[in-house]
């Protein structure tokens, strides 16, 4: 072999050329789109030697290119030509030799994954150089459509004299691109990006760096990648398994919704605090939080619960609803009513056990209103990490730093009423059991009242699912 020409985007194909040892004459070997070389060839190489290829004969091999195509196999298209002074096969007839199937078997799930991310709300888009029939046969064994829909497959030709709104219109629709070349797999995620659409682009070959490189995530196969891909991305996968994509976005959106939890925590628990101490003084009532009771709720009820949240483990429904928007704010108009509901809510029983409470000297009042808020924000802690679900034990274990939390903040209470040492530090008095019992159900009552509408909702969403 003297000269290679490798294929590019203006020429589907392969060339060899070789000097052959008997003669003066070159040989030219040639690989490539079966559709593209079977309009270039002229003749034929079949078991009679050397024939004309008929326009006839053209159309047996463009059948048999589609019946490989349609059974999933890569098909390539074989030719030679031959001469002397053989450089280029421009100007050249040649010889149609046969077409070789190619057998690239899906690694084992990635159909499941695949409804999988449509579940998650995720769209999925296969762009391959492979032809129309064998796209489409991937596709269809992949459940690209998803949910039922047709499949609808577009080869990457047309997207030439299309603009960037025309082609993001386009892949929006589209499950598969077939024939695209690197240029294409690039305009097509340069124009989603161009769309708002957050795009993740997963590859192994040269061809994929333009398009790795430009999308916001772009991911590389780290066994069976070529260099070029793996330099082109931001992440590599050392063992090639898309199913740890799925994990990964699984623990992004947990990240951002415990971020959202702990936020909300915060805000609600920290507002009561000053609805308490605010409500108080238009009411006329004595002091309700001494500094020492107020430090010790924000150290203990505040910061522990706070940091459990943090690390609450993914929820069942983390991968079944639409993924959040990234340009909408952390704390919705809906949750910013929420938290304030809930911190009125918290602040207004520990008033009721401020001034209900039969012991009216000013610190049996404030051991009242402290027992209270304390214990309202420790099972706060369970509804916000519960959110809009009904109770659970099975929550709670599979979060031990919760457990701890809430066992940090009940600890808390105990010791100001086991030891008077502690009871003093705090500033607290000894309750009697009637003010104990209404202290302790004015604090539960907020998450009594957040799990009723759990529960209610929970039920009105079973009975609006259709029957089986």
């Amino acid at each position: 072999r003297f000269k290679t020409r490798y294929r590019t985007e203006q020429a589907a194909y392969m060339t060899t050329f070789h000097r052959m040892p008997s003669s003066e004459s070159q040989f030219a070997a040639i690989k490539g789109s079966p559709e593209t070389l079977i309009e270039m060839c002229t003749k034929i190489f079949d078991e009679r030697g050397v024939q004309d290829l008929t326009e006839e004969g053209r159309e047996r091999l463009r059948q048999q290119n589609r019946l490989l195509g349609k059974a999933g196999l890569r098909v390539l298209g074989f030719a030679y030509a031959e001469g002397p002074g053989l450089t280029s096969i421009a100007k050249e007839a040649l010889v149609w030799v046969g077409l070789v199937g190619l057998l690239d078997p899906m690694r084992e799930g990635m159909t499941e994954l695949m409804q999988r991310f449509h579940q998650a709300g995720i769209k999925t888009i296969m762009m391959t150089g492979d032809q129309k029939d064998t796209a489409k046969a991937v596709g269809k064994a992949l459940s690209l459509g998803g949910n039922g829909q047709k499949l609808r497959i577009v080869d990457a030709r047309q997207l030439a004299d299309l603009s960037f709104e025309d082609i993001a219109d386009l892949a929006l629709t589209t499950h598969v691109f077939s024939r695209v070349s690197p240029s294409d797999k690039l305009r097509i995620v340069q124009a989603l990006q161009r769309r708002g659409k957050i795009v993740a682009m997963t590859g192994d070959g040269i061809n994929d760096s333009p398009a790795l490189k430009a999308a916001h995530v772009g991911i590389a196969m780290g066994a069976q990648g070529t260099a070029a891909a793996r330099e082109s991305a931001d992440i590599v996968l050392q063992d090639d398994n898309l199913l740890v994509l799925f994990h990964a976005i699984e623990q992004g959106r947990t990240i951002r919704k415990n971020l959202h939890k702990s936020i909300h925590y915060l805000l609600s628990t920290n507002l009561s605090e000053i609805l308490v101490m605010f409500g108080a003084e238009l009411l006329g009532l004595s002091t309700p939080l001494n500094p020492m009771q107020l430090l010790w709720i924000n150290m203990l009820t505040d910061i522990f619960p706070g940091l459990a949240l943090a690390l609450d483990p993914p929820h069942p429904d983390t991968m079944r609803v639409p993924p959040e928007d990234p340009m909408n704010s952390l704390l919705s108009p809906e949750d910013k009513r929420r938290l304030l509901q809930e911190a009125i809510l918290m602040s207004l029983v520990s008033l009721v056990a401020h001034g209900m409470t039969g012991d009216r000297s000013a610190e049996g009042a404030s051991t009242a209103s402290f027992v209270s808020l304390s214990t309202a924000q420790i099972l706060h802690t369970l509804s916000v990490s519960l959110e809009q679900l009904p109770f659970s034990m099975s929550h709670i274990q599979k979060n031990r730093n919760l457990s701890f939390a809430l066992g940090i903040g009940a600890g808390t209470l105990g010791l100001g009423f086991a030891f008077p040492q502690f009871r003093q530090f705090l500033g607290m008095s000894p309750l009697a059991r009637r003010d104990l019992a209404l202290a302790l159900g004015t604090g539960v009552l907020p998450f009594v009242l957040h799990q009723s509408i759990a529960t209610h909702r929970s039920l009105s969403r079973t009975r609006q699912m259709p029957q089986k």
